[in-house]
């Protein structure tokens, strides 16, 4: 299977990241485990992009304040996202729990 992904010149370090996260999302290998969608994806680009790279906010996640604030939270959503994957072997609803933690920052 040939894999593909588009960037435009000047892409934030996060979308950069992002997209090359839908690439393992492609691969579906079982010690990858990283789930399908757009917010999962991003859950996971947090979690793997160093914080400082962490040039933007995960677009598909969170709310408008978050995106407003997002240098000053930046840290703590990230923390957030490996708390969610760690609750994701327990529960299924991991991204509504991080959404949920995000609104209350």
């Amino acid at each position: 299977m040939k894999l593909k992904i588009n960037l435009q010149p000047n892409e934030r370090n996060f979308t950069i990241a992002h997209e090359f996260t839908h690439l393992l999302q492609a691969r579906r290998k079982e010690e990858l485990q990283i789930p399908s969608g757009e917010r999962a994806c991003d859950v996971w680009t947090l979690t793997r992009l160093p914080i400082e790279l962490l040039d933007d906010y995960p677009s598909y996640l969170g709310n408008y304040l978050m995106r407003k604030r997002w240098n000053t939270i930046k840290l703590k959503v990230r923390e957030l996202a490996f708390s969610a994957i760690e609750i994701r072997k327990t529960k299924r609803q991991y991204i509504v729990w991080l959404e949920d933690e995000i609104r209350k920052l």
